[in-house]
């Protein structure tokens, strides 16, 4: 299963993930989050390295604001590019981009089901877990394929996870995962926003 990294700020942590056969990264264009990179900061790294698919996350950002990153993201690499969006942008429709929906809620709304250019969706196995907990999973997973039947485009399952979360072997049989998807956080971190990559190799051996 291909992993992806989400969060990564710095062509250090890059480049020894790539080492590590890594290749699916996550930039987290969201202003409110701890890891947030600036434009100027990710159009470097995407100069410096090649990969294989390259997602730009966002939240409640402006259709313009959007537009402008991903327009300087497409002039400095010729790879894929996917959006994804933890909240509905408010001209979704405009933007006339692929992009993924992370889902933590019970339900999709209904201007992503309806838009044409979602490609997927990102699961939070937090939610997921809560769900199997709650005995509401089984009906939550029928609401979820009913919701997506017959919705060919939307063909990306990606189970955004943390590191050290207990998932249930059963996870697995009932959604077909295209990458799993971890992120840089405290736990693979010395202090603030400075990742250590001893901690990093370590827990991804652990995942893997």
């Amino acid at each position: 299963m291909t992993l992806r990294m989400a969060g990564v700020y710095d062509l250090r942590t890059i480049k020894m993930l790539q080492e590590k056969k890594v290749n699916h990264f996550a930039f987290d264009f969201r202003p409110t989050s701890l890891n947030f990179i600036q434009e100027h900061l990710c159009l470097k790294i995407l100069k410096s390295c090649s990969f294989d698919h390259v997602f730009l996350q966002f939240d409640n950002e402006k259709d313009f604001v959007i537009k402008r990153i991903y327009e300087l993201v497409r002039a400095s690499f010729g790879g894929k590019i996917t959006l994804e969006f933890f909240k509905v942008p408010p001209e979704i429709d405009s933007l006339n981009l692929p992009f993924v929906y992370h889902l933590d809620c019970l339900e999709i709304p209904e201007a992503i089901l309806r838009s044409s250019r979602l490609v997927g969706f990102s699961l939070c196995s937090k939610f997921l877990n809560n769900l199997k907990e709650s005995g509401n999973f089984e009906s939550w997973l029928n609401y979820f394929y009913t919701a997506n039947s017959g919705a060919s485009h939307k063909n990306i399952h990606i189970l955004s996870r943390d590191w050290d979360d207990d998932l249930f072997p059963s996870l697995f049989d009932l959604f077909d995962f295209d990458l799993v998807s971890l992120s840089i956080n405290n736990k693979v971190e010395s202090c603030f926003r400075n990742v250590d990559l001893h901690k990093l190799d370590k827990h991804l051996s652990f995942v893997r």
